[in-house]
């Protein structure tokens, strides 16, 4: 599949875009290979095909419907990570643990969607889908050992927050004490909040490194 895009994205650097109607009847093969190449990245390649299936999908961004620009940006900022989580191999997640996933996914889906239909709509397979899922996981893994650790914030970065925010964490006008369940949950807010703050920064560092063209759509 890798090589059929490859060679379909050298054909892009000679076929216009627009063909007339006419010629695509004399070559009716030509409606279904048609692509665009919208993006490189380190000699990978974005299409936009690829664009189109994840919109269709919601997938990078599950849930959302991005404007096109950051979709592509997104694909290709997994891709990055997909390469360095490649290096360190992280053990696979259980199939429970895809399928669990898998469901997340559809359950972010407008209500009556049919998942298998617009996977094949999207041109897609089970199999891609169920491996992008595990990728998904592989990285959330990768990235949870890598940064979780050092996100740790100190009993007075914790005390510091709360009491910028006790307004939030009030109940009938009255301010908890920060311990137990409130103490956590402090914690666990600034645990994400620097985790990903540090993820975006790594993230950025890899595009800095990488070699990326990105087309106008």
């Amino acid at each position: 599949m890798r090589a059929a895009v490859w060679m379909l994205g050298l054909s892009l650097a000679v076929l216009p875009r627009v063909v007339v109607a006419r010629d695509l009847q004399q070559v009716p093969d030509l409606q279904q290979v048609l692509d665009r190449l919208v993006a490189t990245v380190n000699g990978d390649i974005v299409t936009e095909s690829d664009v189109r299936a994840d919109r269709l999908l919601r997938l990078p961004m599950v849930g959302r419907v991005p404007e096109d620009s950051s979709l592509v940006m997104a694909i290709v900022e997994r891709r990055l990570v997909l390469s360095e989580v490649a290096r360190v191999v992280p053990a696979e997640p259980s199939a429970e643990a895809v399928q669990a996933a898998r469901r997340a996914w559809i359950a972010t889906l407008p209500a009556g969607s049919d998942a298998p239909a617009l996977i094949a709509r999207s041109g897609r397979t089970d199999e891609w889908v169920q491996t992008w899922f595990s990728d998904e996981l592989r990285i959330g893994t990768y990235l949870d050992a890598r940064f979780s650790a050092g996100a740790q914030p100190t009993r007075d970065e914790i005390a510091a927050y709360f009491h910028a925010h006790e307004a939030d964490y009030a109940k009938a006008g009255v301010v908890p004490p920060l311990d137990g369940a409130v103490l956590a949950d402090v914690r666990r807010h600034l645990v994400v909040e620097r985790r990903d703050q540090n993820v975006r920064a790594w993230i950025n560092e890899l595009k800095d490194r990488a070699e990326i063209t990105i087309k106008t759509l």
